[in-house]
């Protein structure tokens, strides 16, 4: 059975909605979904976390790091990769100088946590700093 499958399973018999689960294996509710529908696969690290949860039959959440809000919010992380937006951020920008480094900077920024946090509001505000971009470019 897969992985998905079998977290679904789980869920069912143990009356726990996507939602709740997925806060458990720190990943949003649609990344379960896919998940679940086989739509995507679970990184290692996933995995074995999910794994510990249905294999001890616990609703216990599993050793995951304290989340820091300030220095590491959730909606500033990629997925299940483990990279940050500033990570992105950082790697892009570091042979830019100025106002370039600042609108790109905010604009992968903005792009990269919309569909986490504020949705179109983010794409309009890259939007408006690709604006500055061009205006500077």
């Amino acid at each position: 059975m897969s992985l998905g499958k079998r977290v679904k399973e789980y869920r069912v018999n143990n009356n726990i909605d996507q939602k709740e689960f997925a806060e458990k294996i720190d990943v949003t509710q649609p990344y379960l979904s896919h998940l679940e529908n086989g739509k995507l696969e679970a990184s290692e690290r996933l995995k074995n976390r999910i794994l510990k949860i249905i294999e001890n039959g616990t609703q216990e959440t599993v050793e995951t790091s304290e989340v820091d809000n300030v220095k590491s919010p959730k909606h500033y992380m990629l997925g299940d990769l483990g990279i940050e937006v500033k990570d992105v951020i950082f790697e892009v920008t570091k042979d830019m100088k100025g106002k370039e480094a600042v609108c790109v900077g905010n604009i992968l920024k903005y792009v990269m946590r919309a569909r986490k946090k504020n949705g179109i509001e983010d794409y309009k505000k890259a939007y408006e700093y690709l604006g500055y971009l061009l205006e500077e470019l």
